[in-house]
């Protein structure tokens, strides 16, 4: 079974039992072009009367001859409702037979290249139908099924016909038989001439347009056709569940189903733009007063957010700067911070040394190193080198021994012993050489 799916259609083509297809189906959908035409859906189904032993199919054939010589594209609005597009239809169909005749008449069996054929054309609110030979056309209404009938139009000859015309003297020509009377063939391709019919009526949206094959249209009830279309969650699921029930019931063989669903028109908008007299005219009085309104309310939003911002800058710079704004402090702030500013400059007060250890109260150059000294205070750090701002190296104990090598004045001339000591680090603990400030180092003289 070959089936073809769209969002507005679906389709199913039922194999034959001795795996010959003799049915073929075909739908173009012109709905989403960019370009719109006058059509907006092209389909057709064909069946070929016998089957090919090469395996060519005179159905298929058919179709792509079809196809090929009738453009619905092409149609103008004009040709579709004064009745011209028959003719077009007819000249393609014409061209088709030609094609498949003179094929048929060079087989040994001729059938196997005649078809049936039938084809519909969907234009705006109205659907356009042609058939050459079998094939059922249904429309689908508000749960109904109603059968289309199409009515024989004229004879499309295949071939121009030759006329024989009579000697009014012997010649011994006139035991010549005379050319045979051409007969009409309800085949494509079967003879010179083919019996077409044509016919058109309008479409309302929501109507399932059905081309079946008609031993599908024998083999299957109308209510089963209906259900199957209209209860189905799409046509593609109705036309596979109408091909499943036809293969199970019908003792036929073979068979192709063609439906499509007429969608809502969709009609361009028209807009008309006034001039700007008939804007003002057009425009209620009640709006004005709106209008004023809402510029109140822009200048009222604008001063809020002019003023925030201002606001916003000077704390900003406030909170930049804090230094430049003065501090009043009281009586009482000032003694505190005085007397805590006294403490922190204030030296360790020194214990009584033994005895034995004396004071230094010359001038350095007078002291020479290395001496033995003590330290003065507790938590004394010493550094790495002689700045308040390097490494600290350790943590001296008040009263611990240091060894003094030199004494060093920084860059504000402050005055530094350089010594060697145990100090306090961490866990471990060995001896270092570092700098310590004079006033904490007591240096005794030997």
């Amino acid at each position: 079974m070959t089936v073809t799916s769209s969002k507005r259609f679906g389709s199913a083509t039922i194999e034959c039992k001795s795996r010959f297809l003799l049915d073929y189906s075909f739908f173009q959908d012109y709905s989403h072009r960019r370009v719109p035409t006058i059509a907006r859906a092209f389909m057709g189904i064909a069946q070929a009367r016998s089957p090919h032993p090469e395996g060519e199919s005179a159905a298929r054939l058919a179709l792509d001859l079809l196809q090929e010589n009738l453009k619905p594209t092409q149609l103008s609005s004009g040709a579709l409702s004064s009745g011209d597009w028959k003719n077009q239809a007819a000249d393609s169909l014409k061209k088709a037979g030609s094609e498949l005749y003179h094929r048929a008449r060079s087989e040994k069996d001729p059938r196997s290249y005649q078809a049936s054929l039938l084809f519909a054309i969907v234009g705006d609110d109205r659907a356009y139908l042609g058939r050459l030979g079998a094939g059922q056309p249904f429309l689908i209404r508000e749960r109904k099924l109603i059968d289309i009938p199409i009515t024989p139009g004229a004879e499309a000859p295949v071939e121009p016909k030759q006329e024989y015309t009579p000697s009014l003297f012997p010649t011994g020509e006139e035991k010549k038989e005379k050319p045979p009377v051409p007969t009409v063939g309800d085949w494509l391709g079967e003879s010179d001439k083919v019996r077409t019919a044509f016919t058109e009526f309008d479409l309302r949206p929501g109507d399932i347009l059905v081309l079946c094959a008609p031993q599908i249209a024998r083999g299957l009830s109308r209510e089963d056709l209906v259900e199957q279309l209209v209860s189905a969650r799409d046509l593609q699921g109705g036309c596979n569940r109408i091909a499943e029930i036809f293969r199970e019931k019908s003792g036929e063989d073979g068979g192709s189903i063609v439906a499509f669903v007429y969608p809502h028109a969709e009609k361009p908008k028209v807009t008309v733009t006034p001039s700007r007299p008939e804007k003002d005219r057009a425009r209620p009085a009640h709006r004005r007063p709106d209008i004023l309104l809402l510029l109140l309310l822009t200048f009222v939003l604008l001063g809020i957010f002019v003023v925030g911002f201002a606001v916003g800058w000077k704390i900003t710079n406030a909170l930049r700067s804090p230094s430049t704004q003065p501090r009043q402090m009281t009586s009482t702030q000032e003694e505190n911070s005085a007397h805590k500013e006294n403490e922190t400059q204030a030296e360790p007060e020194e214990e009584p040394l033994p005895e034995e250890v004396t004071l230094i109260e010359e001038e350095s150059e007078t002291v020479t190193f290395p001496q033995k000294g003590l330290i003065s205070g507790n938590g004394v750090r010493l550094r790495a080198e002689s700045d308040l701002n390097s490494n600290v190296l350790g943590i001296l104990n008040d009263h611990q021994e240091v060894t003094v090598l030199e004494q060093v004045a920084d860059s504000e001339r402050a005055q530094w012993y350089k010594i060697k000591a145990v100090p306090r680090s961490g866990r471990k603990s060995y001896e270092r050489d570092g700098f310590v400030k004079k006033e904490y180092v007591v240096v005794s003289i030997e």
